[in-house]
């Protein structure tokens, strides 16, 4: 239970550290907005692992995305809808913030029940990438 929480929030924290490095001019908004969609459609490549933390954490993120209108669906293909991402982003962190708080286990727990769930929006999508590598190995000659 707590290793798939950890992960979604290292994940929601470093993409509101992205904004904090685009709001000091360490790097740009274009160069922000593209991390930030990396991030998505890493977590949404993830969705494919629901047995491991990241696949779980991955669950979490992508459910309260969708939930809140970030990320639209349309068969096998998806968009990310021009949202409030950083108040939405947010919010997830302090939930997540506030679970690490309380220190309670129960209130992970209902958590989890209700955002670490399988969307089958997704399973179309998720059809048409099982084939990508999990890992690619190089081969230097």
């Amino acid at each position: 239970l707590a290793s798939p929480l950890e992960e979604c929030k290292a994940d929601v924290f470093g993409m509101l550290f992205t904004y904090f490095l685009a709001d000091e001019g360490i790097i740009t908004s274009t160069e922000a907005e593209s991390v930030l969609m990396s991030y998505i459609v890493s977590s949404i490549k993830n969705l494919r692992f629901t047995e491991d933390a990241h696949g779980i954490a991955a669950m979490i993120l992508c459910r309260w995305l969708f939930h809140n209108g970030v990320i639209a669906v349309y068969g096998q293909t998806f968009k990310v809808l021009k949202a409030p991402l950083r108040l939405i982003i947010s919010n997830l962190g302090d939930a997540l913030a506030q679970i690490a708080l309380t220190r309670s286990y129960s209130i992970a727990k209902h958590f989890s029940e209700n955002w670490a769930i399988k969307l089958d929006q997704f399973d179309p999508l998720l059809a048409g990438i099982q084939d990508i590598p999990i890992d690619i190995k190089p081969i230097f000659n």
